[in-house]
């Protein structure tokens, strides 16, 4: 389902991005220093968000907006993005030109995929600037029995997965 933002709320999520930007540490000790492409990554994971958001509502009775509130260390938590009538959903969102370099994939926190368990996930994938398609709906299951190494070997803390393997999974080619 392709889902385009309206600018009220890519401007909410522009400004998520500025204010958050200086406040996530874990991009630094990643050792990614480049604002413009932090800003990036976080605006386009909040449009995920409200893309998702906006599909949820489409479906559920009770589903509560995405978060944009300003978390301060040890305040982050990995808690469901999004949840709807009692379901938990975790939102992951790529963008057209990491798709080109990376295949369609996404990345999360080794140390943190046990705190997903019980979450579906939504799988974005930004087309153009707040233009989100939503590729998929999956659950931790399906993520976790096909968790691979990131291609890029400096991302030593995270684990990847990837839509061919999770499709090629599921219909067990």
């Amino acid at each position: 389902m392709l889902i385009e933002l309206d600018q009220i709320t890519i401007d909410k999520c522009m400004k998520f991005a500025l204010e958050c930007v200086g406040t996530n540490k874990y991009y630094a000790s990643r050792g990614q220093s480049n604002v413009d492409k932090i800003t990036n990554d976080i605006f386009v994971g909040k449009c995920g968000e409200f893309a998702s958001y906006f599909l949820l509502k489409s479906k559920f009775k009770d589903v509560i907006e995405p978060d944009v509130e300003i978390y301060r260390g040890g305040r982050k938590t990995h808690s469901a993005d999004l949840e709807a009538d009692g379901f938990k959903f975790s939102v992951k969102t790529q963008t057209l030109d990491s798709v080109k370099l990376y295949g369609m994939s996404w990345l999360m926190e080794k140390t943190a995929v046990p705190k997903f368990e019980g979450h579906h996930f939504i799988l974005c994938l930004e087309v153009e600037r707040g233009c989100i398609l939503i590729q998929n709906v999956v659950e931790y299951n399906d993520i976790v029995s096909v968790l691979a190494e990131p291609r890029l070997k400096h991302l030593k803390s995270k684990c990847a997965f990837y839509y061919n393997d999770i499709i090629l999974n599921k219909v067990k080619l």
